[in-house]
């Protein structure tokens, strides 16, 4: 039954879509593979084992691309931006110095990515998809237990308002309540797994996040401070309220 769950989770996706009836953002499902039963028809006769085994390996691989593709992003990202690796957050340069080792990642920290020897890239590009992928499972994980234990605790709830009915059948409500929540707990867990089964190859992680006080190069002072300046500010009112500014 996993398997065949699965398998109908990887034959069909979700898209954003916009209703036009409500007139708000939706998801739509659509479905990937149109010859289900001939793929189904093709596995009828391997074992099951093998299939399931085949299907690992194929994850494994796929999630290995994925982890290099948010590396190469990741670091065309910094080098259009002209930043430099002492801009990362102190996670990532932490990551980089025992990759690299503490002299290599200081003698490279501040030039740019352009002008670090390739080998040290690739390395560094390996370094950043891992990151990135991380992200990528924290996020998923945590998304997927959380949207998980609401309806876990609701049914929960639901169980315990309702397992005193279970005396008026001549049984035991403490021993249904223990045995029922049990199978409502396994439930839970199998659920959380094919929900980031489902979820981990189609969730988008943003930009690594850079130290405190760090400005990329390129971007001018001026542009990040502007919002701030003394003559983009609402003057305060002498008389405490604020001045309507007429048009």
């Amino acid at each position: 039954p996993n398997l065949i769950q699965l398998f109908g989770l990887m034959t069909h996706g979700s898209k954003l879509a916009f209703d036009p009836r409500t007139h708000r953002r939706a998801t739509q499902r659509y479905q990937r593979l149109q010859f289900i039963h001939a793929a189904a028809g093709l596995l009828h006769d391997q074992p099951v084992e093998e299939t399931t085994q085949r299907i690992l390996e194929h994850l494994q691989n796929a999630l290995k691309v994925m982890e290099l593709a948010r590396g190469q992003m990741e670091l065309a990202r910094l080098a259009q931006a002209g930043s430099t690796l002492e801009q990362l957050d102190g996670h990532t340069r932490h990551w980089l110095s025992e990759v690299l080792g503490t002299e290599k990642y200081q003698s490279i920290q501040a030039k740019a990515i352009q002008e670090i020897p390739t080998q040290d890239r690739e390395t560094i590009l390996r370094v950043l998809g891992r990151r990135l992928q991380n992200e990528a499972y924290r996020v998923t994980l945590v998304r997927s237990i959380s949207n998980q234990w609401i309806d876990y605790l609701t049914q929960m709830e639901a169980l315990r308002i309702s397992i005193g009915l279970e005396a008026y059948g001549q049984r035991d409500p403490l021993v249904q309540y223990k045995s029922r929540a049990t199978d409502l707990f396994k439930t839970l867990l199998g659920n959380i797994r094919l929900d980031v089964i489902g979820n981990l190859f189609r969730v988008q992680t943003g930009a690594l996040p850079t130290s405190s006080g760090a400005q990329p190069a390129g971007v001018a002072p001026s542009a990040q401070g502007a919002a701030s300046a003394p003559g983009n500010q609402a003057q305060p009112h002498p008389s405490g309220k604020k001045k309507r500014r007429r048009h």
